[in-house]
C-alpha cells in the first residue's frame, strides 16, 4: 500500500505553515502564563549559560547536574532573551512546535498527511499540559526526542542520522532522556524502508558522534570533564526518595500524579487503533513510547511529579490522534462525537482550565521570593558595578541573571553543595577570601535550602550594612 507522506514537492513551504500554525497552537494554550516570573532551575540554567557567553565553563565555573546540551541551549537564549522571562517562554513555544513537527512527520510517514496533521495539532494543544508552559529540560528534551523518534521511522539514511544527533542531544541535555534511545533503536528495526537495517544503524551512530565529539572535546579542552563527571554523571541520582522497588511498583505510586488521565487516554487510543491497519504502526509505536516514559519516572524513584512525566506527551499525543482516527474512520456518528468530545474535554480539563486559573492568580503564590527577585535584583544592579561580585542565599540564580552579575565562586546555588561535603569547603573558602559586595537573602530561600547559618557569619566577618528591606527580602552591602 503506498503510504501519502507529509512531505511532497513544496515540502519546506508545508513545514513552515505547519510550524506556524503549531506555534499559533502551543501559543494559545499558554496566554495565562507566559509573562510569568522563572522558576528555580530555569535561572540555573540561564546563570551557566551566561557564563559560557562570557567566556566560562560548566562546572568548573558554575556547578550544577545537568547535561551541557542544556547550558549551550541557554547560552544561545541568553544572547537573545536579555532579562526577559517572557522571551524564554517564547522561544519553548518555538520548540514545542518543531517537536508537533516532529509528531506530524512521525504519524504521516505511517498514515498519511491528514493524520499527521491531526497528531501534531493535539500535541500542540497539549503542549502546555504536565507543566509544558515552564521552560524546564523535561519540555526541551521532549521536543528533541519527538524529532528523533520521527527520523528513526521513516526509514532513510539521511533522516536516521538526524536521528542520533537528536537523541544524542536530548542524553546530553538530562542523563534520564537516555531513554530516547529504546524507543528510537526500535524504530530503526521495524522501518520498512530500501536502506538496510545495517546503514540505518551506521548512520544513526553517526549522528550520535557528530553531536557527542565536539561536546566532549569542548568539556574535556576547557578543562570541566572531571567537573562533569562529578555533578552530571556522578549526581544523576540526586532527588530519589530512596523507595524501594516494591514500594515505587505500589499502586499508590504508579499513579499517584495529575496526569494519570492523559496517560489513560494514549494507552486507550493506542488500543483502539491497534485494529486499523494503517493507524496499528504508529498506535505501537505511542504505546511503547509512553510505557518506557512513564516507567523512566516510576523506577527513578523521584517523587511523583507532573513536569518529569512530560517527556511521554509525544507519545500520549500519537496515542490520543490514532485513537481518535480510528474512531472517526467507523463514520458512526456517536463514535465521532465520542473522539471529538475525548480532545475537547482533555485539552479543557489540563489546559484550558489550569491557564484560566493562572490568568487570575498570582504566579508562585507557593514561592513570593521568585517574584522577589525581580525588584532585588534591579536594586542590585543600581548599587553594584558590573564586575562586583554577590552572593544570594540558597537557590535563587535568576537574582544574578537578572542583575547581571557573578557569584564570587562556582556555586552560585545551594544544591551541589548536597552532592558532595567538599563543595561547601570550597564554598566558605572562596567566600571569606573574596566576600561578596551585596548580600542578598529572600523570604523562604535561605531555611527552606539549609543554608541560612553562611548569612550571619559572613556579616559577622565584615562590615556589611543593611540597605534593602521590602516583604521581608533582605539586601546587605559592604562598605
Amino acid at each position: 500500500m503506498r503510504v501519502e507522506r507529509l512531505a511532497s514537492s513544496d515540502a519546506p513551504w508545508s513545514y513552515a505553515l505547519a510550524v506556524v500554525l503549531f506555534a499559533a497552537v502551543a501559543l494559545v494554550g499558554r496566554l495565562g502564563s507566559i509573562t510569568d516570573p522563572l522558576d528555580r532551575d530555569e535561572g540555573v540554567y540561564l546563570y551557566v549559560g551566561h557564563t559560557i557567553v562570557s567566556g566560562g565553563m560548566p562546572y568548573t565555573d558554575a556547578a550544577d547536574n545537568k547535561g551541557p546540551v542544556t547550558f549551550l541551549l541557554f547560552a544561545g537564549i541568553d544572547l537573545i532573551a536579555g532579562q526577559s522571562a517572557t522571551v524564554v517562554r517564547l522561544v519553548l513555544v518555538v520548540f514545542a512546535a518543531l517537536g508537533a513537527l516532529g509528531v506530524a512527520i512521525y504519524v504521516a510517514h505511517f498514515a498519511g498527511r491528514r493524520a499527521g496533521l491531526v497528531a501534531g495539532l493535539v500535541f500542540a494543544a497539549l503542549a502546555p499540559t504536565l507543566g509544558g508552559d515552564q521552560p524546564n529540560t523535561e519540555r526541551w528534551g521532549a521536543c528533541l526526542m519527538a524529532g528523533a523518534w520521527a527520523g528513526a521511522a521513516t526509514g532513510g539514511v539521511r533522516a536516521a542520522f538526524a536521528a542520533g544527533a537528536l537523541s544524542a542531544a536530548a542524553a546530553l541535555m538530562n542523563v534520564g532522556f537516555l531513554t530516547i534511545f529504546p524507543i528510537v533503536l526500535f524504530e530503526l528495526w521495524r522501518a520498512d524502508a530500501a536502506s538496510g537495517l545495517g546503514r540505518r544503524a551506521l548512520s544513526f551512530a553517526l549522528g550520535v558522534a557528530v553531536t557527542a565529539v565536539p561536546i566532549f572535546v569542548w568539556i574535556t579542552v576547557g578543562g570541566a570533564f572531571t567537573a562533569f563527571v562529578e555533578q552530571a554523571g556522578g549526581q544523576a541520582y540526586q532527588g530519589s526518595t530512596g523507595a524501594s522497588i516494591g514500594e515505587r511498583l505500589a499502586p499508590s505510586h504508579l499513579f499517584d500524579f495529575y496526569g494519570k488521565g492523559l496517560f489513560a487516554a494514549a494507552v486507550l487510543g493506542s488500543l483502539v487503533a491497534l485494529r486499523h491497519p494503517r493507524l496499528r504502526a504508529p498506535a505501537i509505536g505511542a504505546l511503547l513510547f509512553v510505557i518506557v516514559m512513564w516507567a523512566r519516572v516510576q523506577l527513578s524513584g523521584y517523587p511523583p511529579a507532573d513536569g518529569l512525566y512530560y517527556p511521554a506527551v509525544p507519545g500520549i499525543a500519537v496515542g490520543i490522534a490514532v485513537g481518535c482516527l480510528a474512531l472517526w474512520s467507523t463514520r458512526a456518528r456517536v463514535l465521532r462525537v465520542a473522539a471529538a468530545a475525548a480532545v475537547v474535554g482533555l485539552v479543557g480539563a489540563y489546559v484550558v482550565v489550569p491557564q484560566l486559573r493562572a490568568i487570575g492568580e498570582q504566579p508562585w503564590p507557593d514561592d513570593p521570593d521568585l517574584r522577589l527577585a525581580y525588584p532585588a535584583a534591579r536594586f542590585i544592579e543600581a548599587r553594584t558595578r558590573p564586575d562586583d561580585p554577590i552572593f544570594v542565599a540558597g537557590s535563587l540564580a535568576q537574582v544574578y541573571w537578572l542583575a547581571d552579575r557573578r557569584a564570587p565562586t562556582r556555586f552560585f546555588h545551594v544544591f551541589p553543595l548536597r552532592w558532595r561535603s567538599e563543595y561547601e569547603d570550597e564554598r566558605r573558602r572562596q567566600l571569606f577570601a573574596r566576600p561578596p559586595v551585596a548580600l542578598a537573602l529572600l523570604p523562604g530561600a535561605g531555611q527552606r535550602d539549609n543554608q541560612y547559618h553562611i548569612v550571619p557569619e559572613l556579616l559577622d566577618r565584615f562590615p556589611y550594612h543593611l540597605a534593602y528591606d521590602v516583604d521581608e527580602a533582605r539586601i546587605w552591602l559592604l562598605r
